[in-house]
């Protein structure tokens, strides 16, 4: 396992890294980002801090969106928040939820973040007994994920942000180490 603690070299690495990046004016989606213990809503308020110009919430409870949106812009250097409301177990949405979020991002998208599901069954409503259960963690892991990414690639490939667009998938460990009531994997 790759350790991460503030005196690992990996740390490090990865602190010197988001230093030595510059997201100043980047448009960002972060779809998973509603939970302030979220690695989602983590990531939008690393954005904001250092200095994005438009970060883009996108998460499945309005209220949650809403919130996490009022949240995320009080820790904002001066860029703007937005919030959607789409549902990942709709793959066939993502297409028309990433024009929302490009549109309310003026038109740009530098960077893409996928941070969805926190592997318990029951967050997602799965039933890890049945088929239509894996259906859906295939829908929520992969299609959507994926759907999300075909219909972003036109836009990010028109990131004028140093080294063009990015697009991060935030994975899980769950095959590797499986663990009693998680999300079928």
């Amino acid at each position: 396992f790759l350790e991460l603690t503030s005196k690992s070299y990996w740390y490090k690495r990865l602190q010197h890294s988001a230093m030595s990046s510059s997201f100043a004016g980047a448009t960002c989606l972060v779809v998973g980002a509603t939970d302030p213990k979220s690695i989602g809503y983590t990531c939008a308020a690393g954005l904001l801090k250092a200095g994005a110009g438009r970060v883009c919430i996108l998460g499945r409870d309005a209220d949650k969106v809403k919130t996490a949106k009022d949240q995320l812009g009080a820790v904002s250097t001066g860029g703007t928040v937005d919030g959607i409301v789409g549902d990942m177990k709709k793959p066939e949405t993502m297409a028309s939820l990433l024009e929302q979020a490009v549109m309310q991002l003026g038109g740009t998208l530098d960077v893409l973040i996928i941070s969805v599901g926190n592997g318990k069954s029951e967050y997602l409503g799965l039933d890890p007994e049945s088929a239509e259960g894996y259906r859906m963690s295939y829908d929520v892991a992969v299609l959507s994920p994926q759907f999300l990414i075909d219909a972003a690639a036109p836009f990010l490939t028109k990131s004028t942000q140093k080294g063009g667009g990015s697009v991060v998938l935030v994975g899980t460990m769950a095959p590797n180490v499986p663990w009693p009531d998680t999300a079928p994997y």
